[in-house]
């Protein structure tokens, strides 16, 4: 029912902190592509999937171990960035980041329209004149690098951190790297 960012800017690695630090909260809800400028973070106590209202310009990232009907294809990694000798390739022979700014959403079905993509680097908080999708390939996510400004978001079926089920089943996580162990999944209604 609407959205109530918390106040501030919040990177999706401080939005999940929030979340991680109060019990009650089950999922975040982040607004992509609004700049610094306006509260893009908001903590969930529950999540309905079948009555949640599918907008591009918004993700739902549900807490590690929590159970939630209708769990979407997309694992999101945040604060992480992965490219050519740090975790990935290029899945584009032409481009390493697609011309324009791009919702979420849109990037997401770039990949899905790009035959050996496996995963998005989506870069946060740029402005709307820069470029910010990044498509990849043979991704080792604990060979990427740490960085605040972009999330990876793998394809689950190329993501081994993640247990990532359809049904009422605790997700586990495997600590990939030096970041915090805990991550969370990312649905699409």
């Amino acid at each position: 029912t609407g959205f109530s960012p918390v106040p501030g800017y919040k990177t999706l690695e401080d939005c999940e902190a929030l979340c991680l630090m109060k019990e009650e909260c089950l999922a975040i809800v982040m607004r992509v592509g609004v700049g610094k400028t306006f509260g893009n973070c908001g903590l969930r106590r529950a999540v309905r999937m079948t009555e949640c209202q599918p907008d591009p310009d918004m993700a739902l990232w549900v807490k590690p171990g929590e159970v939630v009907y209708g769990v979407g294809d997309w694992v999101s990694y945040s604060g992480t960035n992965c490219f050519e000798g740090a975790g990935a390739e290029s899945a584009s022979d032409v481009v390493d980041v697609l011309p324009g700014h791009l919702k979420l959403g849109a990037c997401e079905r770039q990949c899905d329209l790009t035959e050996e993509c496996q995963a998005i680097v989506f870069q946060d908080g740029v402005g709307a004149d820069s470029s910010n999708c990044y498509l990849r390939k043979n991704v080792v996510p604990r060979h990427c690098e740490g960085d605040r400004d972009f999330n990876l978001r793998m394809h689950a079926k190329f993501s081994r951190a993640y247990s990532v089920l359809r049904d009422a089943t605790t997700v586990e996580l495997a600590a990939s790297r030096g970041h915090a162990a805990l991550r969370f999944r990312s649905l699409r209604a």
